[in-house]
């Protein structure tokens, strides 16, 4: 993996290695990352980080909040 030494805001946790590559080389059950809803699957692999059954790509489409479950995507035309 790439070492960015010189480049600490793509490394958030200082250890050389890009956040980037880090998230997608480890376990999504990996207990150092964050796992926003509490169902055994880190944000890195979770398609629905706040369990409010909305997907994330959903919700940053629909302009809420895919981390928290209070957020969520407004139904503009009332088709559910």
């Amino acid at each position: 993996m790439p070492k960015v030494p010189s480049f600490p805001c793509l490394d958030d946790d200082a250890d050389g290695i890009v956040d980037v590559d880090e998230s997608a080389s480890v376990p999504e059950t990996n207990s150092l990352l964050p796992d926003t809803d509490g169902d055994g699957i880190g944000n890195n692999a979770d398609d629905d980080d706040d369990g409010d059954s909305y997907s994330d790509s959903l919700e940053n489409d629909c302009g809420s909040d895919p981390l928290s479950s209070s957020s969520i995507p407004t139904d503009t035309d009332g088709d559910g």
